[in-house]
């Protein structure tokens, strides 16, 4: 059966949706295999922010059997906090928490969630701004010169 593992094998099956299996005079338990699944709600294609300033990534598994892994890649590389930068990780998501964007943080990332039946992946741009430059421009009135032809 696809999606599930046994315990013991035996040539009579009695299946029974509660999460048992029964075979003659043996009880084991189903381990059920429910792929992850990402929330797209939480996490956008781009993310587009001036530097300097906070943003998130979360990645919030909003189906998939325990227990989840999470891991990150920034344009295909394993992902290290570092930093203002912080990974949290909980039961069933996981948030990338930059506290002040420089322009080295623009790139890829993608979020890995997984568990023992399958993987699932998005991926997010993070686009920086550069820093907004306040400027005064002075212009002075032109004194023109009449001038012999």
């Amino acid at each position: 059966m696809q999606g599930v593992r046994l315990s013991q094998q035996s040539d009579t099956v009695l299946f029974h949706l509660v999460g048992y299996f029964y075979a003659p005079h043996k009880k084991s338990t189903v381990f059920p295999n429910v792929s992850p699944v990402i929330d797209p709600h939480f996490f956008r294609d781009s993310v587009i922010t001036d530097e300097g300033l906070r943003t998130k990534f979360m990645c919030v598994v909003t189906k998939g059997d325990p227990p989840l892994r999470f891991h990150w890649l920034k344009n295909g590389l394993p992902f290290l906090a570092h930093g203002d930068t912080t990974v949290q990780t909980f039961e069933d998501s996981s948030i990338v928490t930059f506290k002040r964007v420089s322009s080295s943080d623009r790139g890829h990332y993608t979020c890995i969630a997984a568990n023992m039946a399958s993987s699932t992946n998005l991926t997010t741009q993070l686009i920086v701004n550069g820093k907004k430059i306040r400027f005064s421009v002075l212009f002075r009135p032109l004194r023109l010169v009449p001038t012999e032809a």
